[in-house]
């Protein structure tokens, strides 16, 4: 995460909001129990800094210190203890390459969070196929940072419903399924969709005998996507008996995408392989490459 991409990016994505305003700083501290991350909105909704010691929780900032799904020190009484309140999450170094599987259902999250497995390796979240993984409430803004999701199932956006304002920053969202309307996330009217240096891979929307549409992310009406340096590779939306549009990304009427610096490639649809759009696109130094249609196999 870097401070200068987080400050354009938040500008750029919710100055013209009215509520929002905001802009958020984040500096990640190398040290070994330091992690400084600021949120500042114009409207003082919100300011959560903290400095971490070992596995207290000070102020806003709570430390996930078991990969189980209940109890104290797991993902999801972190997010229930910071909501409505709003702060960050972090993982303790032991769980750096280990997996949270859900087995309660999806987390809603209904708070201004930052979820980030900061200076580590990756963290991964599944589902066993059970459940979606997070849904994002409306008028929220959350950032997922360096976690890999997977293995999840809904019947929209199988591993993300977001209804609010997302940004997820070098995150890996692969396998996940949904039945009818984005694989890996769908993104509701009105919602703002951010990927930075992010991979979707191998995710499906849709069954054989049920077609679906946007395997990888489901962009609908009024809703804002922007894709930066970022990888959207071998999704596959099947036709079934309708849908299949947007191997890819399905793009809705009324809304806005926009792919800076991206690789979309060796995705699968039945029009639109690669992506399928309805709206208005803007595409800056973006390889298509090896995707698979009846009608347009790159859009």
């Amino acid at each position: 995460m870097h401070k200068q991409f987080f400050t354009q990016l938040i500008q750029h994505l919710f100055s013209p909001l009215a509520y929002w305003l905001a802009t958020l700083i984040a500096t990640l501290h190398h040290h070994r129990r330091l992690l400084v991350i600021g949120i500042i909105l114009g409207s003082g909704a919100m300011s959560a800094m903290a400095e971490l010691d070992g596995n207290n929780v000070v102020d806003h900032v709570y430390i996930v210190t078991h990969d189980d799904d209940d109890g104290e020190g797991s993902l999801r009484h972190a997010v229930q203890t910071l909501t409505p309140r709003g702060g960050v999450i972090r993982f303790a170094d032991h769980l750096a390459g280990q997996t949270i599987i859900l087995t309660s259902g999806e987390i809603r999250l209904d708070a201004d969070l930052i979820i980030t497995a900061v200076d580590m390796a990756s963290v991964s979240i599944e589902a066993d196929r059970q459940s979606r993984i997070f849904s994002v409430a409306e008028e929220r803004t959350v950032v997922l940072h360096n976690l890999r999701l997977g293995y999840a199932l809904h019947k929209e956006g199988g591993a993300i419903e977001n209804r609010g304002r997302l940004i997820l920053e070098q995150a890996l969202l692969e396998h996940n399924q949904a039945l009818f309307r984005g694989g890996a996330i769908y993104s509701g009217p009105g919602s703002q969709l951010i990927l930075h240096e992010t991979r979707m891979l191998n995710n499906e929307v849709g069954i054989r005998r049920i077609g679906g549409d946007g395997a990888a992310i489901y962009v609908d009406k009024n809703a804002y996507l922007q894709i930066n340096d970022s990888t959207i590779v071998g999704n596959t939306a099947y036709q079934g008996g309708g849908g299949g549009f947007g191997g890819g990304i399905y793009h809705s009427k009324h809304s806005l995408v926009e792919i800076n610096d991206s690789s979309i490639g060796e995705n699968t649809a039945e029009y639109g392989g690669g992506l399928f759009s309805n709206g208005d696109l803007i595409l800056r130094n973006v390889s298509l490459f090896s995707n698979q249609a009846i009608g347009g196999g790159g859009l």
